[in-house]
C-alpha cells in the first residue's frame, strides 16, 4: 500500500525547464538563514526548496523552507535543535500504520480485540506507532531521501501486526513529494492507513479577516436607571392596614374606608362590631337593672 503527496511552492509555475535567469537567481541566492549544521538533520535542496529531515526521530522534518522573491522563507514551523528528539514537536512527522485517534485504545478486527497503550491526553490511542523509532537511510541524493523502518526487529511497537514501511522525501524543482509505503510482513491480514501532520509557519498563512469592531455602548451605572415609583401615602397606609371583618349579617365594610372608622361604629344586630389592629377598642356594653 503506498500514497504519494505533492506540495507545490506557493505561487510557483508548473514543472518546466529552467531559463537562465532563474539558474543565476537559484546561484546567486543567499544562503538560508538559521541552517543548523547538525549530524541528525539530512538536508535536501533544489532551486526552490530546502528540507530538513531528522532519520532518528521517526522520519519528521525539522524545516521546510521555499526561495520567494529571492529570500528564503519558512514554509513550515522551523523545530527548535533542543527538542529534535520529540516528534510532536517538530515541522512534521508520519502516522504509520495509523492516522487519527482510536477511541479507548481498543482495537478490533475480524471478531478479535487489542488493547493498544494511550498516548493521548484524552485516553486514545493517536498517530501511529513509529514516531520514537529510528528509520534507516536506504538512498540519499541532494534533493532526495528515501527511509524504511522494519518492525520486525523492534520491541514494545504500539501494534499488533508486524510491518516494513518506507518514506520517500524528494524535491522536484518547485515540487515537494512525500510518498509512504506499508507493507504487511506478518503471517495474517490487518487493517492499516497513514498520513503526515503538517504544521505551517505563521509567515506562511493568509492574514486573518479582522471583524469590525462594535461600538462602545456604555452600560447602565445606577445613577442612569430610573429611580423607583414611589406610591402614594395614603396607598402605603392602606397596604398597612388590613381591612376589618365584616360580621356575618352587618353589611360588608367598603374596601376604600379606613379601619380606625370602623373601629368606633355601633355593634350590629349580632353583636359588636370586629375589631382589628392592636389599638382597636371594643364597644361598650349596655348594663341592665333588675
Amino acid at each position: 500500500m503506498t500514497t504519494e503527496t505533492s506540495t507545490r511552492t506557493p505561487g510557483a509555475a508548473p514543472p518546466a525547464a529552467a531559463s537562465v535567469p532563474e539558474l543565476l537567481t537559484a546561484l546567486t541566492a543567499p544562503d538560508p538563514a538559521d541552517v543548523p549544521v547538525d549530524p541528525r538533520v539530512v538536508t535536501l535542496r533544489s532551486g526552490s526548496w530546502e528540507l530538513g529531515v531528522l532519520p532518528a526521530t521517526g522520519g519528521s522534518l525539522a524545516f521546510g523552507r521555499v526561495l520567494v522573491d529571492g529570500e528564503w522563507l519558512d514554509l513550515l514551523r522551523p523545530t527548535r535543535p533542543t527538542v529534535y528528539g520529540a516528534p510532536e514537536k517538530c515541522a512534521s512527522f508520519p502516522l504509520v500504520p495509523w492516522s487519527n485517534r482510536i477511541r479507548d485504545g481498543v482495537l478490533r478486527f475480524r471478531g478479535r480485540t487489542w488493547t493498544l497503550a494511550h498516548n493521548a491526553a484524552d485516553g486514545t490511542a493517536m498517530h501511529g506507532a513509529v514516531a520514537y523509532y529510528t528509520w534507516r537511510v536506504v538512498d540519499r541524493t541532494a534533493a532526495r531521501v528515501e527511509l524504511e523502518l522494519d518492525t520486525r526487529g523492534l520491541v514494545g511497537v504500539n501494534f499488533p501486526w508486524q510491518f516494513r514501511s518506507r518514506l520517500v522525501y524528494e524535491l522536484d524543482g518547485a515540487d515537494l513529494r512525500v510518498t509512504t509505503t506499508v507493507e504487511n510482513v506478518d503471517t495474517e491480514p490487518f487493517p492499516a492507513g497513514f498520513g503526515t501532520t503538517r504544521t505551517s509557519s505563521a509567515a506562511s498563512r493568509p492574514p486573518r479577516s479582522r471583524r469590525p469592531r462594535r461600538s462602545p455602548v456604555t452600560p447602565p451605572t445606577r445613577a442612569m436607571r430610573p429611580p423607583p415609583r414611589r406610591r402614594p401615602r395614603r396607598e402605603r397606609r392602606r397596604a398597612r392596614s388590613p381591612a376589618p371583618t365584616p360580621c356575618c349579617t352587618c353589611p360588608p365594610i367598603a374596601a376604600t374606608r379606613s379601619s380606625r372608622r370602623w373601629r368606633s361604629r355601633p355593634p350590629g344586630p349580632c353583636g359588636p362590631a370586629p375589631t382589628t389592629g392592636s389599638r382597636a377598642r371594643s364597644a361598650p356594653r349596655s348594663s341592665t337593672t333588675s
